[in-house]
């Protein structure tokens, strides 16, 4: 198979997986445990394992770290110094182990590459989810609404009182 073509494939993988964990009760948790076996054998193999095998590492890795970034941007409604600190304390905790594995799959510019950009691009892609996401429940609640459950995170929720415009929230 071609590089390409590797590269294609294994980027498939990581959309199929992540698309169906979405829609699985206990999807978050098999995710975490994905990541930490891909991690663990990238840890272990290296760069001798397949081109497909270190891309959907790659892969699974930067959404766990972008879930993880999310996780923590969702408790509190829109990006303050108190989201910033979440969002960086989650992805810390658990997703920059993964992360630093990745060093050992990868050679060269690739190495430093991906992991130099694991924690911007997953802190902005959560940023953006998580401010349409804001957007969204102030347009469809135009009159008010209590304490709601996000969509992003379930666990966390939002609230909006329409006599002042504030839009409230908490983990």
């Amino acid at each position: 198979m071609r590089t390409r073509s590797q590269m294609m494939f294994g980027t498939v993988i990581v959309v199929v997986a992540a698309g169906v964990t979405e829609f699985v009760a206990v999807g978050g948790f098999v995710w975490m445990l994905l990541t930490a076996a891909l991690a663990l054998a990238v840890l272990v193999r290296g760069c001798e394992l397949s081109l497909t095998f270190r891309v959907v590492a790659t892969g699974v890795t930067f959404y766990y770290a972008y879930k993880m970034c999310l996780l923590g941007r969702t408790m509190g409604p829109f990006l303050s110094v108190y989201t910033f600190k979440m969002a960086l304390f989650c992805f810390t905790l658990f997703a920059a182990l993964p992360t630093l594995a990745l060093l050992r799959g990868w050679q060269g510019r690739a190495r430093v590459l991906v992991c130099s950009l694991m924690l911007p691009v997953a802190f902005v892609c959560a940023c953006s989810v998580a401010a349409f996401e804001e957007s969204q429940f102030i347009a469809q609640h135009r009159a008010g609404v209590g304490p709601t459950a996000r969509w992003t995170v379930s666990h966390h929720w939002l609230s909006y009182d329409s006599s002042t415009g504030e839009l409230y929230g908490s983990d």
